[in-house]
Order: C-alpha cells, then sequence, then structure tokens
C-alpha cells in the first residue's frame, strides 16, 4: 500500500534555503522555507492519516447507511440515488477544500 505522507514529501526537493515544491509533474519548482515545509508535512499528515481523515470517512459511511435506511423505508425513484451520490460527492469535496 502507498504510504500518502511518503508519497507527499517525495514532491519536495531540499536546496540550500529550504525546498523546492513540485505540486505536479509538469509544473516548475517553487521554492519553500523550512517552516513552511514543515507546516505543509503537519497538514498533510493530519489530514491524510489523523483525526479529519476518520471523521471523514465516518461521515461518509454514515451518509451511505442512512441513504441505504431511507431508500429501502421510502422506495424512492430510480434516480434517487444519483442525486444522492451526486450530492455525497460535492460534500466530500467541499470539505476537502
Amino acid at each position: 500500500m502507498v504510504d500518502p505522507v511518503e508519497a507527499f514529501k517525495r514532491q519536495f526537493d531540499p536546496v540550500d534555503d529550504g525546498y523546492l515544491y513540485y505540486p505536479s509533474p509538469n509544473s516548475g519548482g517553487k521554492l519553500v522555507s523550512h517552516e513552511e515545509y514543515e507546516g505543509l508535512l503537519r497538514d498533510w499528515t493530519d489530514a491524510s492519516k489523523g483525526k479529519r481523515f476518520w471523521l471523514m470517512l465516518g461521515a461518509i459511511m454514515g451518509a451511505i447507511f442512512v441513504f441505504v435506511a431511507v431508500e429501502r423505508t421510502l422506495a424512492l425513484p430510480e434516480w434517487g440515488s444519483g442525486v444522492f451520490l451526486a450530492t455525497v460527492v460535492l460534500a466530500v469535496v467541499g470539505w476537502l477544500f
């Protein structure tokens, strides 16, 4: 399994004044200080392995559970699952950003 923190660390190359950060393979490096690097790494670790990750996963699982229970109880129309899925995806993307 890929470790998300190690994958994130590989986007930084150490230089004299800090690190060059490569957000994507096609973009140029952006210079960040040692303090910025530590902050970015801490935030990424919290988001990918910390409490926020488990909270997001629990919220998604809870939403799926509620939807299945409501769908079986109320006999929703066929398009209801598509609307629910789009709502969950938008909520997760909104939460991430």
